[in-house]
């Protein structure tokens, strides 16, 4: 008959073998969920890698990363940021880590397509607002607008003629958008889809001007080359 010492044994090796399964590590009692704080660069096409910036991302098993609900290959990892491959198959959406303790969503989705470059062309003032401010080498601005009169200018450069981009504008609730000052709706997710002219003209296929308008308080717009 097994003693009750060797029995207490085999019960606690059992009890670790139901804990550890799936080849992750035993979590601390301080363990928390992920968070992810940003992204770098905040689009991309597949077959590029990203840097997800964050924290607890190694606080028990290794991290899965979904973007869009597409799982991404984890290249490399730090407690507070990791590289992250993008797959052929990669889609826009939001950036979601599980660490085995939780799962935490970013706060902006991740836009698939080619970076263009937008710069600010309307210096403002403090009657009308503020300065927008270029992030992420030209990938995206912010601003402030002061009342619903104030209207913020913006030019996309370097763009393919015939080619369709997409302008993402947070918060989706601004109303009024202006594609060289013809009104344009966001869609519900604050998407507009606009296309660069099909005339050949040397101003026309390289530039497009865009406006924000009708709208109190602080915004920021990204855009991308729709693929």
């Amino acid at each position: 008959m097994m003693s009750q010492r060797w029995v207490g044994i085999l019960s606690g090796v059992t009890l670790l073998g139901i804990l550890g399964c799936g080849g992750g590590q035993l979590a601390s009692a301080d363990a928390q969920a992920p968070t992810v704080l940003s992204v770098d660069p905040p689009m991309g096409m597949p077959g590029t890698n990203i840097t997800i910036f964050g924290g607890h991302f190694l606080d028990w098993n290794p991290p899965i990363v979904k973007i869009g609900g597409i799982e991404c290959q984890v290249l490399s990892c730090l407690d507070t940021q990791m590289v992250v491959g993008l797959p052929n198959n990669i889609a826009p959406g939001p950036i979601v880590v599980d660490n085995g303790v939780g799962k935490s969503e970013g706060t902006t989705d991740f836009f698939v397509g080619i970076p263009t470059n937008v710069t600010e062309i309307e210096p403002n003032d403090n009657v009308h607002g503020f300065d927008a401010t270029l992030e992420g080498a030209n990938r995206s601005v912010s601003g402030t607008l002061s009342s619903l009169t104030d209207v913020d200018h913006f030019r996309i450069q370097g763009m393919t003629r015939a080619h369709y981009y997409r302008v993402h504008v947070t918060p989706s609730n601004i109303p009024t958008i202006l594609v060289n000052n013809y009104p344009q709706a966001l869609d519900s997710n604050g998407n507009v889809l606009v296309r660069c002219s099909t005339v050949n003209s040397a101003d026309l296929t390289t530039w497009l001007i865009l406006g924000i308008t009708g709208f109190t308080g602080n915004y920021s717009m990204i855009v991308t080359k729709v693929p």
